[in-house]
């Protein structure tokens, strides 16, 4: 199972340094500050309307059996895709984005121009993205989780020597630019992706049709149909979606505190340290959805070991950071902070260590899920999550704690920890293995 999942591993860990690319080469552009502001802006409502495409992943190789369903999947996700970018076009013509970015955001000037031709650009973005997701999708569902990290680390190849010669660019308006950095960046990888497939799988029609699909695959491939892909995938919708209010429900948390400028720094880079741990364990679901089967004994045992081990291990390293002097030697000398925002950024670190362990329990309950089509109720634990959330953080505002960042980190552990509990009531109930009976002379009915 790590064999599988260390290669998705290292992709998902090195997917955040094109953002550090980025903006370091938008740290080279005329007025800088602008552009990187605008760029945060812009990417961080990109981020929420494209939250229906985050599980595409799982969703392919979950459903996509035979020829078949991986067909109807296949057009269910492009006229996703197509949605997405109807309405990010929808979004940007009728000058919703500006609403968005100068009366919720509170951008202005320069910067709100900047944003609103920035998230234009971005139009784009769901195309790449579907093309790079749903080509790991399938060399996920034929076990080639080896291939993909190569393309990834092509992409942040690719961009490191955009950001070198960016002066080069600068004939290219600035905004345009910025943008395109990014899109450049998700098509290489598409683009690799698929060359990647083509590569180490060939034809799929003839993988499918000589793979041997297991016997839930066999009992659920007549019920696959575009409603029942919908029914399958809209709760995911609703998981992606609740996940993506977390952080700026938080941030709005901290803008009312005492101190929100050192409350802010401090949490960010806190959840930042934190990100590096739980960025990868979004691709962990994809381990219990290819080889947990609740009716074979081993396969139950190893997915329980493998995420217990994974999980522990995590937290471990990340509770070690933040009680050793490593933690202040990363954040004053390689991050270069001052001393008392360290401090109080190693306080969180040390609240939200046991986060790795929690979500590694909770991607591998929601790939079990997954696999017996019982995606329904993983909304209702992420609205229970978010929820919980909300009143915690509405129950912070009105004490205005002494330490307002640390206080929203206990609150985001609460509300996952309560997330887990109840997916594991839910688990229970509905992921029972299925009692073998005999006949008088022994066999299996």
């Amino acid at each position: 199972h790590l064999r599988f999942f260390f290669p998705l591993m290292i992709a998902a860990v090195v997917l955040p340094f094109t953002s550090n690319f980025i903006n370091a080469g938008l740290a080279r552009l005329p007025s800088p500050h602008i552009y990187i502001s605008a760029y945060a802006v812009a990417s961080s409502l990109m981020k929420l309307l494209l939250s229906p495409l985050f599980l595409v992943r799982p969703m392919v190789t979950s459903l996509a059996n035979d020829m078949s369903s991986y067909s109807k999947v296949k057009l269910f996700v492009i006229k996703l895709m197509i949605g997405v970018v109807l309405l990010m076009m929808v979004a940007t013509i009728s000058g919703l984005t500006r609403y968005i970015f100068s009366h919720f955001m509170g951008v202005q000037g320069e910067t709100l121009k900047a944003a609103i031709t920035i998230f234009a650009v971005f139009n784009l973005y769901p195309i790449g993205l579907l093309l790079k997701d749903f080509c790991h999708a399938i060399l996920l569902k034929f076990e080639k989780s080896f291939v993909i990290p190569f393309s990834s680390l092509l992409r942040i190849l690719v961009v490191a020597i955009i950001v070198k010669n960016i002066d080069d660019l600068l004939f290219i308006p600035p905004a345009i630019l910025a943008g395109l950095i990014l899109i450049f960046a998700v098509f290489i990888e598409g683009i690799l992706s698929l060359i990647a497939t083509k590569a180490s799988i060939k034809s799929i029609p003839g993988a499918f049709g000589s793979r041997q699909a297991d016997i839930t695959e066999q009992q659920d491939i007549e019920k696959i149909s575009s409603r029942y892909i919908f029914a399958f995938y809209s709760p995911l919708i609703i998981t992606s979606f609740i996940g993506a209010l977390r952080i700026p429900l938080v941030h709005a948390t901290l803008a009312r505190s005492i101190s929100p400028e050192q409350a802010i720094t401090s949490f960010s880079i806190a959840w930042g340290v934190c990100a590096l741990f739980l960025t990868p364990l979004s691709m962990f679901k994809q381990v219990p959805l290819l080889y947990y089967n609740k009716n074979d004994e081993q396969s139950v045992k190893s997915t329980v070991a493998t995420t217990l081990l994974l999980g522990t291990t995590l937290t471990g390293i990340l509770f070690f950071i933040s009680m050793t002097p490593i933690g202040h030697y990363i954040l004053t000398d390689l991050i270069a902070i001052d001393k008392t925002i360290a401090d109080a950024t190693l306080r969180i670190i040390k609240a939200g260590a046991i986060l790795p362990f929690i979500a590694t329990v909770r991607e591998s309950f929601y790939g079990i899920l997954m696999k017996e089509y019982k995606t329904r109720v993983m909304g209702s634990t992420k609205i229970l999550n978010i929820a919980i959330l909300t009143v915690a953080i509405t129950f912070i505002i009105l004490v205005e704690p002494k330490n307002t960042a640390l206080s929203c980190m206990y609150a985001i552990v609460v509300s996952q920890f309560c997330e887990v509990i109840l997916i594991f009531g839910i688990f229970k109930n509905i992921c029972k293995p299925k009692k073998i009976t005999k006949d008088k002379r022994g066999v299996r009915k």
